[in-house]
């Protein structure tokens, strides 16, 4: 085994150090700098809020949150947000990056549920903050959690969903015969 030695000994040069005779060469590397997280590309953000309103309101058609009951409503657009993925990592902060025509329309789905003696809370944007605010930390469950054993479907979407409309119902002043009853249709 042959010794390292700095190869400007022997060569002239002070690149780094010979060893076994392969010379090294210094490499520097700086990395590009991240974006901070505190303040994302103000030119992705519109972006990505306005592809999230334009999914979220195709959801709400989907759903038809004007006509189906809202129960039924609640549990497929629900369905809709986790088939699609459409919670993102603010989620909670929706309310300041939606549009005006899906805040409205998941209100009317929280009136509607209201309505019907679904969920007892009066104000329909508190009913919406409480759901998004769920719909972030259903979303960011582990597939292995307790929190979704309790599904009998066995399908982590599927217990995804039950899990964020049982909670929301109970959350709103839901009964436990109006949870029952979501969670069957």
């Amino acid at each position: 085994m042959s010794a390292a030695r700095p190869v400007g000994s022997a060569s002239g040069s002070s690149l780094g150090t010979v060893i076994h005779g392969s010379p090294l060469r210094m490499v520097t590397f700086t990395p590009p700098a991240e974006p901070s997280a505190s303040a994302p590309d103000s030119r992705s953000r519109p972006a990505v809020t306005e592809q999230l309103s334009q999914r979220y309101l195709l959801g709400l058609a989907e759903a038809r949150v004007k006509t189906a009951p809202p129960l039924i409503v609640l549990h497929r657009l629900t369905e809709i947000v986790f088939d699609r993925k459409l919670s993102h990592r603010f989620a909670v902060q929706l309310t300041t990056v939606l549009t005006p025509a899906v805040l409205d329309g998941l209100d009317l789905l929280f009136a509607r549920l209201r309505g019907a003696g679904a969920i007892t809370v009066v104000d329909p944007a508190w009913c919406r903050r409480v759901y998004l605010a769920l719909l972030h930390e259903v979303h960011d469950l582990p597939a292995d959690s307790p929190a979704l054993a309790s599904s009998a479907t066995g399908d982590e979407t599927d217990a995804k969903v039950n899990l964020l409309v049982r909670t929301a119902l109970g959350a709103l002043g839901g009964s436990r015969d109006t949870t029952a009853l979501s969670l069957n249709s």
